[in-house]
């Protein structure tokens, strides 16, 4: 029987470091939700899976430019704060096409 192997982030530092504290610039996943469950936590905005679908499918060069969304193990994720922001810009500029 094999044994799952358990690791702290401390066995990954090289002996002296010390952990310092996470860069600014270095991204965090804690903002990250599986594209499957974006949906359900947003029906109000998207209310069924095929109108997020087809949001990403229409939008996705500028979704993946932004880093609003992930392909990560396989499994499509999104950045919850940069997501809402591309949604809100793409809706923004939709509203106002030739409004002068």
């Amino acid at each position: 029987m094999s044994e799952v192997a358990s690791f702290t982030p401390e066995q990954f530092l090289r002996p002296g470091r010390r952990k310092t504290a996470p860069r600014a610039d270095v991204p965090s996943m804690k903002h990250l939700c599986a594209f499957s469950d974006y949906q359900a936590a947003n029906a109000h905005v998207f209310p069924t899976k095929a109108s997020l679908d087809w949001f990403y499918r229409t939008h996705r060069q500028r979704l993946v430019e932004a880093g609003a969304v992930l392909l990560i193990a396989a499994r499509l994720f999104v950045d919850v704060p940069k997501f809402e922001r591309e949604a809100v810009e793409i809706g923004r500029s939709l509203a106002t096409r030739g409004i002068d």
